[in-house]
């Protein structure tokens, strides 16, 4: 199966000549993270939903449920270890491989939660707490309180 990745690439580019060159440049590899997220969130539109919709309404996803237990428990190794960027990027994975509203999703995001926690992305490990304790778990039955009071869990005092 072809995937439309010129078409998107050709509405892209025709995005990018729309930008003043103070926009581009807050894309430069440069620029803070922070400063590039938010700069693309402002000219994400409904418009460019649309576009992704159409050209991948008729593309399989390739998810692998069963993935998703390999990704955390490959996680939970690197994050032992203490490569808490590796165990953010395997957690992410496991997420992207499993069926929203499962426990199996609510840990990799409580996961990862720790491990960006421990990079030192506080706001990023907040918003990942807030989609377990928010969207997850109302719809669960899975115990927040007890997964962070475990003796692993990362502690979250400012001391």
């Amino acid at each position: 199966m072809e995937l439309p990745v010129g078409d998107w690439q050709d509405y892209a580019h025709r995005k990018w000549s729309q930008l003043s060159a103070h926009e581009k440049g807050k894309f430069s590899p440069g620029s803070d993270l922070k400063e590039s997220f938010d700069a693309c969130w402002s000219h994400l539109q409904q418009e460019e939903e649309e576009v992704l919709e159409r050209l991948s309404s008729h593309l399989s996803v390739g998810k692998e449920p069963r993935a998703v237990l390999f990704y955390k428990e490959e996680g939970n190794k690197r994050f032992g270890r203490k490569q808490y960027t590796a165990a953010a990027a395997l957690y992410s994975k496991g997420i992207s491989h499993g069926i929203p509203g499962t426990e199996e999703i609510a840990v990799c995001f409580a996961n990862r939660s720790a491990a960006l926690f421990h990079l030192g992305h506080y706001s990023v490990s907040i918003v990942d707490v807030s989609s377990v304790i928010l969207e997850i778990c109302p719809t669960r039955d899975f115990n927040v309180n007890h997964r962070f009071s475990q003796p692993h869990a990362v502690d979250l005092s400012f001391s």
